[in-house]
């Protein structure tokens, strides 16, 4: 199942690349191991420390 996945996304990838080649696709992929949605600082972790992905975070929250 895993792979069927990650070969439909890298197909809708360049499926949707092809599309407009002037433009790039703004895609961010983040792989974290072993965290819970309460062990980033934005979430109000405060023994984990997350500066990088709070600034994202922020960021994101600031132009939708």
């Amino acid at each position: 199942m895993k792979q069927l996945l990650i070969i439909a996304f890298i197909l809708l990838f360049f499926h949707a690349s092809s599309k407009n080649p002037e433009t790039k696709p703004n895609i961010v992929f983040i792989l974290i191991d072993d965290k819970g949605w309460t062990d980033v600082g934005f979430m109000g972790a405060k023994y984990y420390e997350t500066p990088n992905i709070d600034r994202l975070a922020k960021d994101v929250m600031e132009n939708i």
